[in-house]
């Protein structure tokens, strides 16, 4: 078994299927957790290769960030760009309520009741 490798030093190791994995952390994510790129090859010196760029491109910062796009990013997108030119204008009203009414849904509290009307 291996031994534990410095910070930020790449991952490389083979899987059962015989091929040659590299996990490499070249940042952090808008949230907060690290920015882990992978690479596979069928020899170990390709993903050895594939690492070495990624880790250049780290050191000289012209690595580009991952889309991290929020679902409700993602949801506008569709809905406005792929969903429109699909669906037929009915089905199209329904995709976009039924988001809204999940986005609601999302973002209240959880376990909080509505308040009661007055008697």
């Amino acid at each position: 078994m291996g031994s534990k490798g410095s910070p930020g030093e790449a991952s490389i190791f083979r899987a059962k299927d015989g091929r040659w994995h590299g996990w490499i952390t070249v940042g952090t994510r808008a949230n907060g957790k690290p920015d882990r790129r992978h690479r596979t090859a069928k020899t170990r010196n390709e993903v050895v290769r594939k690492i070495r760029e990624l880790e250049v491109r780290r050191e000289t910062g012209t690595i580009t960030a991952v889309n991290s796009d929020t679902v409700e990013a993602w949801f506008r997108h569709w809905i406005t760009n792929i969903a429109a030119r699909l669906l037929r204008p009915a089905q199209w009203t329904a995709h976009r309520q039924e988001g809204r009414l999940r986005r609601l849904a999302q973002s209240a509290e959880v376990g909080r009741r509505p308040p009661r009307a007055a008697a």
